[in-house]
């Protein structure tokens, strides 16, 4: 719609309204200095606006906030300023509509990947920056050139830090109920993991046409999040159901760690699954690397061989998994061991109707003495007590299974469970599994250990057994992770050893491999990166050494596929950017020099060299040529207009100098031909002015009877015309074409007026006739006769 009221903003011509939001218009306008359309979005202010400070800060927020995310799938930022009470964001501008247009025309498969991929890689630059978007939706997706996705409105976006998660203020929560995250519903603390929810829901959103949960009102939608199922998608699209089921997880935790996870898993399942391949219809003639990049991924990290591999590693199940256990219900862990340090039997326990009598019967139990045993059951505990010693000295804990210290325990039990020597060989027992556990483990006996708690399981605390068995799966885990991570370092190691550009991608591929698996952090992998950006950098310093930019380009891509978002890739990215200025620095040079060996510059050959020397000055504005080319363009100026002059050309000497005193106003010499130039246009003006009079007029003649002396003569407009120095008729003036009144005085005094019309080029004539006069007489009294 065309602009009501107009909007002014300096540098800016707002062409009309293209959108409106909660709090801002959004112009399409030209940016003057570049000539190109932006949109602006200007903040719309009442006088009726509760907190109008709050709400500007909150909008200069998200400008500032976007324009720290730098990413080809994010809005750019031009500027973010405020002009006297206006505030507005300057932005680019997007023709192609928003993500909501795309899905009412229907989207494929594989076109919802696409987008998917490219908006979680946004996301990611934006996570990387502490930024939450909080309230990702279609509609705050637009599409550039109909292809590309591009993420925008972060007008409730938060910056996270240690101490600040939570998405609400005054119990009120922010987003859009279809798109929103469990933790935002309920008000709880928010990270990447609810922008991976959000992203989520529209994944499936564009793979089946509709959210997976929608209701009549926003409650109804919120409490979905909360507690209803994750429907499944349709038959051909099943293989993407388990990363929609972990990407819409009730709990953060459940979810992918981040959207590079995300991104990983969904290109594994894209690789390993012919049917999905099928609907998306992948061209099997392609490189994997090509498809994917169709798809949005970055690079390719499977080849075929490699995926075989990864499917083969997948399908293999570790050897030795725990047994489950089942706890009784009635008895709790904390009862258990409860009930041991009092000496009460362990039946006992379910009988009790509450907590007060529990601990009633435990007082009592303490104040009595406990159980008190007879003289057979003392001697044969104490036998059994002797034979616990001596296994245990033999180290004979669980094995073998009728001769080991927890079938003497067992027979100990079944005595007395309260009696002090019991009660101190089941802390021996205890202990001596700690520490043959800890043998085990320490010489990597998994399978070994895991056997010792599952025998020794009865006889230990259910707590230390789990703290134990949770201590196994923590070293065995990390006792895989170890030697997978130096497999593969031997790996990466050996692809660098044979020093060969040529296998740069597999090299990349086995890197992103151990990174994902040790972790940036790893000093090995760390030192295998240096080695890689050293390998691959080499062909990059031979490019820049030789200024060859489109070898230097090429090198650039191929560190930025093996290593993207390394320092390598934007060093190598630094030196690429540098050596085009540089290169477009000395053929900008050239031209100015080309254009000073010219017979002739003219107006627009100075204007095309003082925009070369503009272009020099941004890129290098303490270059010394600048002012040496300058110096001889003003030389050449000076000597173009003066010749312009000579010839009484004015408007193209100035056209000529004029430009140069915009940059130089302490150019002597070009001010001195400019005051020459003033002088010559003032001079051809009066003569102008005088040439036009006298084209304009024509001729009076005043005549009286017998004569008489001219006394005024004023024109139609009432202003008086200048008098000739002899004013006795007859008279003949030059004037002006118009209407006069003439006025007259006879040789008697008496003075009369006359009209008369004067026309260009003609001769008009005004007459008077007084009465008769003593010719004779006048003469006497003047003293003639």
């Amino acid at each position: 719609m065309a602009l009501q009221h107009p909007i002014e903003i300096p540098g800016y011509e707002l062409l009309q309204e293209i959108g409106s939001g909660g709090m801002a218009n959004v112009y399409l306008a030209i940016q003057k200095s570049l000539d190109r359309k932006v949109a602006i979005k200007v903040l719309r202010t009442s006088q009726h606006e509760a907190d109008p400070e709050r709400t500007e800060k909150r909008f200069l927020r998200e400008g500032r906030t976007l324009a720290k995310i730098s990413h080809k799938n994010v809005c750019g930022i031009y500027d973010i300023a405020k002009v006297g009470n206006l505030a507005y964001i300057a932005m680019e501008y997007l023709e192609g509509g928003t993500l909501v247009d795309q899905l009412r025309g229907g989207m494929a498969a594989g076109e919802a990947i696409a987008v998917v991929v490219q908006v979680g890689a946004a996301l990611a630059e934006a996570h990387s920056q502490g930024i939450v978007h909080r309230d990702l939706k279609p509609a705050n997706v637009m599409m550039r050139g109909g292809r590309v996705p591009v993420l925008t409105d972060f007008g409730i976006a938060r910056e996270l830090t240690a101490d600040q998660t939570k998405i609400t203020a005054e119990n009120m929560i922010v987003g859009t109920p279809i798109y929103m995250s469990p933790e935002q519903v309920s008000g709880g603390d928010v990270d990447g993991r609810s922008d991976l929810y959000s992203l989520g829901i529209m994944f499936f959103e564009l793979l089946t046409g509709a959210p997976p949960y929608q209701g009549d009102t926003p409650i109804a939608v919120c409490m979905q999040h909360l507690t209803a199922p994750i429907p499944k998608l349709p038959p051909k699209l099943a293989d993407l159901d388990p990363i929609i089921e972990r990407m819409l997880a009730k709990k953060a935790e459940d979810r992918f760690d981040d959207m590079q996870s995300f991104t990983r898993e969904l290109r594994q399942v894209f690789l390993q699954s012919e049917a999905l391949r099928g609907v998306i219809a992948s061209n099997p003639d392609i490189a994997w690397s090509e498809q994917l990049r169709e798809l949005g991924f970055s690079f390719d990290t499977l080849r075929d061989t490699d995926l075989r591999a990864a499917m083969a590693r997948k399908s293999a199940t570790p050897a030795t998994q725990p047994m489950p256990r089942q706890v009784p219900k009635a008895v709790t862990p904390a009862a258990s061991a409860q009930a041991r340090r009092s000496g009460m039997p362990r039946w006992l326990l379910p009988a009790l109707g509450g907590v007060a009598l529990l601990l009633a019967v435990i007082g009592l139990w303490q104040i009595f003495g406990g159980e008190k045993l007879t003289d057979e059951q003392l001697a044969a505990l104490t036998t059994m007590v002797q034979q616990f010693d001596r296994q245990i000295g033999e180290g004979r804990l669980v094995q073998p299974a009728q001769d080991s210290a927890l079938q003497s325990l067992r027979g100990m039990y079944a005595i007395s469970r309260s009696h002090n020597l019991v009660s101190s060989r089941e802390n021996e027992f205890q202990k001596a599994v700690e520490q043959r556990l800890k043998s085990l483990l320490d010489s990597q006996q998994f399978g070994e250990g895991r056997a010792l708690l599952m025998d020794a399981q009865g006889a230990l605390p259910e707590d230390v057994y789990e703290q134990q068995l949770a201590s196994l799966d923590q070293a065995q885990a990390a006792a895989q992770r170890e030697a997978a991570i130096a497999a593969q370092v031997a790996k990466v190691g050996a692809l660098l050893d044979t020093g060969d550009q040529a296998s740069s991608d597999e090299l990349a591929r086995e890197l992103a491999a151990l990174l994902e698996i040790s972790g940036a952090a790893d000093q090995r992998y760390a030192q295998l990166l240096d080695r890689t950006g050293a390998l691959l950098s080499k062909p990059l310093v031979a490019a820049i050494e030789a200024r060859d930019l489109d070898r230097a380009r090429q090198v650039q891509s191929r560190i930025e596929m093996a290593l993207p978002g390394s320092r390598y890739a934007q060093s190598a990215q630094q030196q690429v950017n540098q050596l085009q200025a540089q290169l477009a620095l000395a053929q900008t040079l050239q031209s100015v020099e080309q254009l000073l060996r010219r017979s002739s510059l003219g107006a627009d050959g100075i204007n095309e060299a003082i925009v070369a020397l503009e272009s020099i000055e941004q890129a290098n504005a303490g270059d010394s040529r600048i002012r040496r080319l300058e110096d001889q363009l003003i030389e050449r100026a000076a000597t173009e207009a003066t010749r312009a002059r000579g010839s009484g050309d004015l408007m193209l000497a100035r056209a000529l100098i004029e430009p140069l005193l915009a940059r130089r106003a302490d150019a002597s010499s070009l001010r001195g031909i400019a005051d020459q130039i003033d002088r010559d246009e003032q001079a051809l003006a009066a003569q102008r002015r005088a040439e036009e009079e006298a084209r304009r007029a024509g001729r009076l003649a005043l005549d009286a009877s017998p004569w008489a002396e001219l006394v005024s003569l004023t024109g139609s407009d009432g202003q008086r015309v200048d008098l000739p120095r002899e004013r006795s008729t007859p008279l003949l003036l030059t004037l002006p074409e118009g209407r006069y009144t003439v006025a007259m005085r006879s040789p008697a005094g008496e003075t009369r007026e006359v009209a008369a019309e004067v026309k260009r080029g003609e001769l008009a004539v005004a007459e008077l006739k007084f009465a008769q006069v003593d010719v004779d007489r006048l003469l006497r009294e003047a003293g003639y006769r």
